[in-house]
C-alpha cells in the first residue's frame, strides 16, 4: 500500500495518486495530513511543497523507516514513510523534516553517521515537547511524555 500527502503554504495536504495503492486508509490519512501540517508549521517549513508517501517496505532500502529526496531550488521534497504504527510515522515524519531544516548545512560522506545521531535527537527532543504525540520509546531508549 503506498499512501501519497501533498502540503505547501497553508498546509492544505491532498492525496495524490499513486500507481501501488487505488485506495487509502483516510484514517492514516487525516492523522497524517494533520500531523504534517503541525510539524511543517513548527520548524518553519510552510515554503516547500512536500509531499508524504505511505509505502511497504519494498519501497525502502533495507532495515529504514524512511527516507526524504529535496530539490532546493525548487522547494520540494518528497518523505517515504514505512506503513507502521502512527508513533513510527510521525518520528520518522519529524526526523526526516529534520533532515529537510538542515539541508542547506554542508555534508560529507564522513560527517553522515553524526548528522543521523544528531537529527535522531533533534526529532525526539521535538517529540517529547509535544503533548499531542503519543508516548514512545525514543532512540535512546528513554520513554517520552510520561504521564
Amino acid at each position: 500500500m503506498m499512501l501519497v500527502l501533498v502540503a505547501r503554504g497553508a498546509c492544505a495536504a491532498e492525496v495524490v495518486p499513486s500507481v501501488h495503492s487505488p485506495t487509502a486508509d483516510t484514517t492514516t490519512q487525516s492523522w497524517l495530513d494533520k500531523r504534517m501540517c503541525v510539524w511543517q508549521a513548527r520548524l518553519k517549513l510552510e515554503s516547500w511543497a512536500i509531499r508524504v508517501v505511505v509505502c511497504d517496505s519494498v519501497d525502502l532500502r533495507p532495515n529504514t523507516l524512511g527516507n526524504i529526496h529535496w530539490d532546493a531550488e525548487n522547494k520540494t521534497a518528497i518523505i517515504r514513510l514505512l506503513n507502521s504504527s502512527t508513533a513510527a510515522m510521525e518520528r520518522t515524519l519529524v526526523h526526516e523534516l529534520v533532515h529537510l531544516e538542515l539541508a542547506a548545512l554542508p555534508k560529507t560522506d564522513g560527517t553522515r553517521m553524526d548528522e543521523e545521531k544528531a537529527v535522531s535527537h533533534m526529532a525526539d527532543a521535538l517529540l517529547a515537547l509535544d503533548p499531542q504525540s503519543e508516548p514512545r520509546v525514543t532512540s535512546s531508549g528513554l520513554l517520552r511524555n510520561p504521564q
